[in-house]
């Protein structure tokens, strides 16, 4: 039984009794309170903690370069998982996720309420396979540069002009541009570290020498 009370008549209140809890593959009667056997299956699936509130799946696979992207990085050990925020932006940094192994299950979860009998709550559980590896994004973002320009005491996109988007003539790379080159990167780290102010160990090895 769980109940949730307040004095507060504009909060809600919850009153039921969990009577039941069964799992697919089970054998025998489902008793209150006890346990029973749950087949578990041998998916191999791949979990990607994303560093974010995911409201479109298709929008987060974009972010991630598609699902090739991601099966073409899964098969090589080696690589990392990058995610850019904004995928049509040529000059947005990526944030880097770590390939780890792990030894989890996705384990689906269903609720049922009766609609004559709000108390008899039924839920039923299935696993649906076995996590092997997991993405984290445990690094942080890099720096970010926009494509604008101050005009007038106002910023005006340059992503029109710089940016080759279809065929054009030769006045398109005649005309002056406003000058935007920024570096590759900005920070060489993605994790934070402890400076301490100690001098570089290469530095004083050329000092000495």
């Amino acid at each position: 039984m769980a109940e949730v009370g307040a004095a507060d008549p504009g909060e809600v209140k919850l009153n039921f009794t969990l009577k039941e809890l069964s799992l697919s593959g089970r054998t025998g009667e489902a008793v209150p309170g006890g346990s029973s056997a749950v087949e578990l299956r041998n998916n191999k699936l791949v979990c990607v903690e994303y560093p974010a509130v995911v409201t479109s799946v298709e929008r987060m696979l974009e972010t991630l370069g598609g699902e090739q992207a991601v099966a073409k990085t899964f098969s090589d050990p080696t690589k990392r998982l990058e995610l850019r925020f904004r995928p049509q932006d040529p000059f947005c940094h990526s944030v880097c996720g770590n390939r780890l192994p792990s030894s989890n299950l996705l384990l689906r979860v269903r609720r049922r309420v009766r609609k004559k009998d709000p108390k008899d709550v039924q839920m039923q559980m299935d696993i649906v396979g076995i996590v092997g590896t997991t993405y984290k994004f445990h690094g942080m973002a890099d720096f970010q540069c926009l494509a604008v320009d101050s005009q007038d005491g106002k910023n005006v996109s340059l992503y029109d002009k710089i940016i080759l988007r279809k065929a054009e003539n030769q006045g398109f790379f005649e005309r002056d541009v406003p000058y935007f080159l920024p570096p590759a990167i900005f920070s060489r780290l993605d994790s934070p570290v402890d400076y301490f102010y100690r001098p570089d160990s290469i530095h004083r090895l050329t000092a000495s020498l």
